[in-house]
């Protein structure tokens, strides 16, 4: 079993808000990740010592609130806390506002997963100590989309690490109001690094597996541009408010999932 010792870096605007990052190296130099489950490939970040091999490729992604190509690049080698990948294919992006690397699902996506977010650890290849009985349908990038109820409602949902925030979709939180509060406003970032001022809520009554979640923040976005390039739309990207609250098991090999509890 290997482990990744994961920091959790607390958004000062929302206490509820948090980044999940790890450290570890490319091609030797020391580097901070976002662990992010909703990052189909793994992102660097362009750094004058830092030397990859010629363009491969190119990748597109479409964030909430934006899209962007970038190049892939064939790299030596990556470690992340007792795990490392040799001779792989990255994307690159240059230094920006809200830029940072990304170790995506395309080399997470290779283990089984137990994210303890309370004792902040990602084990990986972790045998599954529940019975793991609620299913997990992949996406095309590898994403992890599992279903929550809300009332009598279906919502289908991505399950997002790098993501600090909770979201909504628009049309999913219209048919669906009696659930949430206002609180106001947030300023929202997505995996593009493109910003957007979106309606902060308080979300009650949401079931994910065989646990009810307690009340807490999410954003309102209008998803229906990034949806439609998706096979199985999402009514709710959940992230950091909603995580915190359990232990997560993913059993990649048979695609299913459980929860344990959060300390």
């Amino acid at each position: 079993m290997s482990k990744i010792a994961l920091e959790i870096v607390p958004d000062p605007d929302d206490e509820q808000c948090a980044m999940v990052q790890a450290v570890g190296s490319v091609n030797g130099l020391e580097t901070r990740f976002m662990v992010d489950t909703g990052a189909a490939r793994t992102q660097i970040v362009t750094s004058p010592v830092l030397r990859f091999g010629d363009e491969v490729t190119t990748h597109s992604s479409n964030g909430v609130f934006g899209t962007s190509t970038r190049p892939v690049h064939r790299i030596d080698r990556i470690d992340v806390g007792d795990l490392s990948w040799r001779e792989i294919e990255v994307v690159v992006e240059e230094t920006g506002p809200h830029i940072m690397p990304l170790l995506g699902m395309d080399l997470l996506g290779q283990y089984s997963l137990t994210f303890d977010f309370a004792r902040a650890e990602l084990h990986v290849d972790e045998r599954v100590t529940a019975e793991a009985t609620f299913p997990i349908w992949r996406g095309a990038g590898g994403h992890l989309y599992v279903e929550a109820q809300l009332g009598d409602t279906v919502a289908h949902c991505v399950w997002d690490s790098g993501a600090g925030m909770t979201v909504v979709d628009e049309t999913f939180w219209r048919a669906n109001q009696e659930h949430f509060s206002e609180l106001g406003m947030s300023e929202g970032i997505d995996a593009t690094g493109a910003t957007q001022t979106t309606g902060l809520y308080e979300l009650r009554g949401l079931r994910l597996g065989d646990r009810d979640f307690a009340p807490h923040h999410v954003a309102v976005v209008d998803l229906s541009n990034v949806n439609a390039t998706l096979e199985r739309p999402m009514n709710f990207i959940l992230g950091f408010p909603t995580l915190r609250q359990a232990k997560w098991w993913f059993d990649m090999k048979h695609n299913l999932w459980t929860l344990g509890e959060s300390d």
